[in-house]
């Protein structure tokens, strides 16, 4: 049953990678410079290749049970480092709010 997303996910992703790319190609940062590094996609871009066609492979070999085990795992594992990071965010804006509000009542009670 997973085995035939697969394939699916893989054309709808290289859809959004080179809608992206025809919107973002001409796109430049406010230093002028063009917002795709491609110095960075030359060392990026071959280590996903690599990691598509070992889950290829792997997707191939494996039993469906072994696939879903996988998936689930390395989503929970990413969902709490979101998380985590989510957390800690929120933790430093409210530190920063809290240190806001502070100043702004010095400054209304000491003038």
């Amino acid at each position: 049953v997973y085995k035939r997303q697969v394939p699916i996910s893989i054309t709808m992703v290289l859809g959004a990678i080179v809608a992206n790319f025809i919107i973002n190609v001409r796109m430049r940062d406010p230093a002028k410079l063009p917002l795709i590094r491609f110095d960075v996609d030359l060392v990026i871009v071959p280590s996903i290749i690599e990691g598509t066609l070992i889950g290829l492979i792997l997707n191939k070999i494996a039993p469906n049970i072994v696939i879903l085990v996988v998936l689930v795992a390395l989503l929970s594992y990413v969902l709490k480092k979101i998380l985590v990071r989510a957390w800690n965010l929120r933790k430093t804006e409210k530190q920063q709010q809290e240190e806001a509000m502070k100043n702004i009542n010095c400054l209304l009670y000491t003038s």
